[in-house]
């Protein structure tokens, strides 16, 4: 290795450690952090699950904010979804989408999410992701029974100071 290329990694290291104290300052602070899951649909053969464990002793008091394809926020209860402690939560997007259409009729399409919440929600303080679920659900059934087949949507997280 030569000296440039030593000293471009050591820069590189210096600026990556910096960048993550100033996020682990903004999380002791008590910054709100966000996590977005984009890509999501809803409709007859498709059932989106948001799912999130709470591997800490703190309870997790969240708010889920759905938009259309473009961006625009839809009308979903704006109830907080809380999580406590060493607990997992799970939401049928489907269901809360199920008057967030035209007229109160269930949306239908794509859509993203966006999860708030204060300490100790973060990338390191909570597992999150939306599991697509492909099939047609049974009768009075959330979800597919049998799907046909399933992802799993992992967030993008950011704190915002």
């Amino acid at each position: 290795m030569t000296k440039s290329r030593v000293a471009l990694i050591s820069a590189a290291a210096i600026v990556a450690v910096a960048a993550a104290a100033g996020l682990s300052v903004a999380r002791a602070n008590g910054a709100t952090c966000s996590a977005y899951v984009g890509g999501l649909q809803s409709d007859k053969s498709s059932v989106p699950e948001l799912v999130v464990f709470n591997p800490g002793g703190t309870p997790l008091s969240l708010t889920l904010t759905l938009r259309d394809a473009q961006g625009v926020a839809l009308p979903t209860p704006a109830a907080a979804l809380d999580v406590p402690g060493f607990n997992t939560a799970y939401v049928s997007l489907s269901s809360t989408l199920a008057t967030a259409g035209i007229n109160g009729k269930p949306y239908l399409g794509r859509f993203s999410l966006e999860v708030k919440g204060g300490p100790p929600f973060a990338q390191d303080g909570a597992v999150l992701h939306v599991t697509q679920y492909f099939g047609k659900p049974a009768k009075g059934a959330t979800k597919p029974l049998k799907p046909t087949s399933a992802f799993v949507i992992r967030p993008l997280f950011n704190p915002v100071p």
